[in-house]
């Protein structure tokens, strides 16, 4: 098994339960899968679906490895009718969705061989079994599922084809001929509908080929990790400054309640010894009031301080916060 990306892994004929050698088709007709193709020779690239689905209620997801096994040898037992007696599988790669947003990538026929999986030819005339690769979808895509979850494992796996399998001219495009009106949406792969007439690859698949291409770089989840931290940090650092801004601000807030507590002291202690010579006289109006303006701002400072010790411990937490995101993305 070679792990292609976090979200895609490729399947050996051997791996999936093949038989070591193919069985072969006889003569000339490139169904047949006799004839050796070079990667220079594959100019396009086809998503087929083969419309067999998993036996549970995810019928489009391959649950377990099992699973995929057995409907992988389904397939190759499938079509005996192709290419003069050829009973293999009719395509280069077989992809499976897996749960989670995962894909089983399976050697089918494989890169080297000739193909039974897109009639008619290209524009240099060219068969398309000969000069076009084919990945199938394992499932029907006209049965709804979430498919845009799998656009990440696509590109990844298109990407793989294109770059770590050698196939660098796999997107050259050669428009093809009879291609259907209203179904050759610009991608960088075909779907079969778009040369025959078929549903295949399915509405659903069809509807995502804008989104895959060869050239998207494989993200491992270590780089998506990377980024949600950094992320993280820009976030942590915004909220750490308004932190310290409110912080500041309580400050001077509590300094001019401060400074007006001292001088309603002052002047209630002046008042205080107009009371002290008055013994046994009702206290002056303007006392008192003093008394209570001095109560409502030692009582404005209390909540003052109180929201000032609950900024703090939010400033306190936020920096902790951002000295553990730097560690990790450190690391």
């Amino acid at each position: 098994m070679i792990r292609i990306s976090d979200k895609v892994e490729l399947w050996s004929r051997k791996e999936w339960g093949a038989q070591y050698s193919y069985r072969l088709g006889g003569g000339d007709d490139p169904r047949g899968g006799r004839r050796f193709i070079q990667k220079r020779e594959r100019t396009h690239h086809f998503f087929h679906h083969s419309v067999i689905v998993d036996l549970d209620q995810t019928q489009n997801v391959w649950e377990t490895d099992a699973e995929v096994r057995t409907n992988a040898v389904v397939i190759q037992n499938a079509r005996p009718d192709l290419g003069g007696g050829w009973n293999d599988w009719p395509y280069n790669f077989g992809a499976y969705f897996r749960p989670h947003g995962k894909m089983t990538i399976v050697e089918g026929r494989g890169g080297v061989r000739s193909g039974a999986h897109t009639k008619y030819r290209d524009v240099r005339g060219v068969h398309h079994n000969i000069s076009a690769l084919a990945t199938c979808i394992a499932g029907n895509t006209e049965i709804a599922f979430n498919i845009q979850m799998y656009v990440e494992a696509l590109n990844d796996w298109t990407y793989y084809l294109k770059h770590n399998l050698g196939y660098s001219t796999v997107d050259q495009l050669h428009p093809p001929v009879g291609a259907r009106p209203g179904y050759n949406t610009p991608s960088d792969s075909y779907g079969h509908i778009s040369v025959h007439a078929t549903a295949c690859p399915g509405s659903l698949m069809y509807g995502i080929l804008p989104q895959i291409t060869f050239d998207r770089p494989i993200q491992e989840e270590d780089d998506m990790v990377d980024q949600v931290a950094r992320d993280s940090i820009k976030i942590l650092v915004a909220s750490a400054h308004l932190q310290e801004d409110r912080l500041d601000s309580h400050q001077r807030k509590l300094e001019h309640h401060t400074a007006q507590i001292n001088f309603i002291a002052a002047a209630t202690a002046n008042q205080q010894e107009r009371l002290d010579a008055m013994q046994g006289s009702p206290p002056p109006q303007d006392v008192t009031a003093f008394q209570k303006q001095l109560d409502a701002v030692e009582a404005d400072v209390q909540a003052l301080e109180k929201e000032m010790e609950e900024t703090e411990e939010m400033a306190k937490e936020n920096r902790d916060r951002l000295n553990e995101a730097a560690a990790v993305l450190g690391d």
